[in-house]
């Protein structure tokens, strides 16, 4: 895989994409705001979710009241969803780092937040 530096929902996160097809994974994030790894699997589960509703052109649709859009709508689907896993210790973090991540130019960079961050997780908890 490979490593990646963009926004992620309020701060800054690491992404990771696979380089080729036989990375066991579509996509990882790490969240240093939420301190946890995302990590997104090829493999697939069938599974009944909840999306918004979308009109013909693909727009989100909204509930209205008194001709005002006041929240999405939402509806039930079914159909085929990719695992995805939730790591919150340095540990697992660190040996799914080492193991798929390749970087060539700031690995130091990547280890060093990971660590820091698990630090001021221990230092706000004391």
């Amino acid at each position: 895989m490979m490593k990646l530096m963009f926004p992620y929902k309020r701060g800054d996160a690491w992404g990771f994409m696979p380089l080729d097809e036989n990375c066991p994974y579509n996509e990882m994030i790490l969240d240093i705001e939420n301190k946890c790894l995302h990590v997104f699997s090829k493999e697939k589960y069938h599974s009944n979710y909840v999306d918004a509703k979308m009109d013909n052109v693909g727009n989100v649709k909204y509930q209205t009241q008194n001709g005002k859009p006041v929240g999405i709508q939402y509806e039930r689907l079914q159909g085929e969803v990719h695992y995805k896993y939730k790591l919150t210790t340095l540990d697992d973090i660190m040996f799914i780092i080492n193991r798929f991540v390749f970087t060539s130019d700031n690995h130091e960079e990547l280890i060093n937040s990971i660590t820091k961050m698990f630090d001021e997780k221990e230092a706000v908890g004391n």
